[in-house]
């Protein structure tokens, strides 16, 4: 299949990358495996991956890495994350404004090492620094991106404004499903 261009982003929900997704206009056959929410996004100009099989690869990594992020969460929910000592000063002084700081930057460091230890991943997956503005986990063989964040309102949103262009296709790892 050759690459072809997505219209204007289309909210609505389709069965796609292994899981329930808000993609625009196209639909894909569903890899078997665990339902899990994709929020996925494209404008005008932005090419989707090439082929099924590419669509497929991204179905795989986007399960592997929403199970990654769950699992984070959960250990960090649980109290069984090790925190950095300036990260438990924070929230000893104050819990109301640190914890979900800490809680966020626990799940990006964590699954950005597993990712990096794991060989399957880090062939085809490039982790950007802490505090860069890019997103979290970038495929350039499949043009294609992922980003860890709450379901807040607009969270998201403004994750696809800032990296849909220069990054090509998204797709959004919540990081509280728990």
């Amino acid at each position: 299949m050759e690459a072809y261009q997505v219209g204007n982003w289309v909210g609505g929900t389709t069965e796609c990358l292994g899981g329930i997704g808000q993609i625009g206009l196209f639909l894909l056959p569903v890899p078997k495996g665990p339902a899990i929410e994709v929020r996925a996004a494209s404008t005008t100009g932005s090419t989707v991956p090439r082929s099924i099989s590419g669509f497929e690869k991204m179905g795989q990594i986007t399960v592997k890495l929403q199970n990654l992020v769950d699992q984070a969460a959960k250990d960090f929910d649980a109290g069984n994350a090790v925190l950095r000592p300036k990260e438990v000063q924070q929230i000893l002084s104050n819990p109301n404004k640190w914890r979900s700081v800490v809680r966020g930057n626990y799940i990006d460091r964590t699954v950005k090492v597993a990712i990096d230890n794991d060989p399957g991943l880090a062939a085809d997956l490039i982790t950007a620094p802490p505090f860069v503005a890019a997103p979290d986990v970038m495929a350039p063989g499949l043009h294609a991106w992922w980003d860890m964040t709450t379901s807040t309102p607009g969270e998201w949103e403004k994750h696809v404004d800032d990296y849909i262009q220069p990054y090509g296709f998204g797709v959004h790892l919540p990081t509280d499903r728990n």
